[in-house]
């Protein structure tokens, strides 16, 4: 009885491991053809909920957009701000920077060639943008982003929009 409890117990946490790696898998920035269709989603969840929309500009190949990816889906703290405040969209530049260029132009980021990614822009409902932000600005000591300050970000901008 105990082994079968044990077996049981093992197989349920080996379950859960291999859904985890399934899902660290699953690239953060879909199609490249697919940005405007996400964003116009996103969009519409905001208005319906009052809230700011969080575009992400980035690529599945770039070590740094997957960190900044990790931190805003993995954090705890990053995690409940977007939950009260936002909705979030990636959109993928593709391999060589040169993709929805011109949707990153038209929404404030100035030569995403030479900026540069990742590159957040936040918007509010009406697709007005409110801040362009360089992630760079939330690394501590040069090692990684920090949780904290992004959160004090997203906190100061999320007052334009009510949970």
């Amino acid at each position: 009885m105990k082994n079968r409890l044990r077996l049981t117990v093992a197989a349920v946490a080996c379950s859960f491991l291999l859904i985890a790696a399934a899902d660290k898998s699953k690239p953060l920035f879909s199609d490249p053809g697919t940005a405007r269709a996400s964003l116009s989603a996103a969009l519409k969840v905001a208005r319906e909920q009052n809230r700011l929309v969080i575009v992400n500009f980035g690529a599945n190949w770039c070590e740094s957009s997957n960190e900044l990816g990790d931190l805003l889906t993995n954090d705890a703290s990053v995690r409940k701000v977007l939950a009260e405040r936002y909705v979030m969209t990636y959109v993928n530049v593709g391999d060589d920077v040169d993709k929805n260029l011109d949707l990153a132009e038209a929404l404030g980021v100035e030569d995403l060639e030479d900026s540069g990614i990742p590159m957040l822009v936040i918007l509010d409902a009406n697709a007005r943008v409110l801040a362009v932000k360089d992630p760079e600005d939330f690394v501590v000591s040069g090692k990684s982003y920090s949780p904290g300050a992004l959160v004090k970000f997203l906190n100061g901008l999320g007052g334009r929009a009510k949970p």
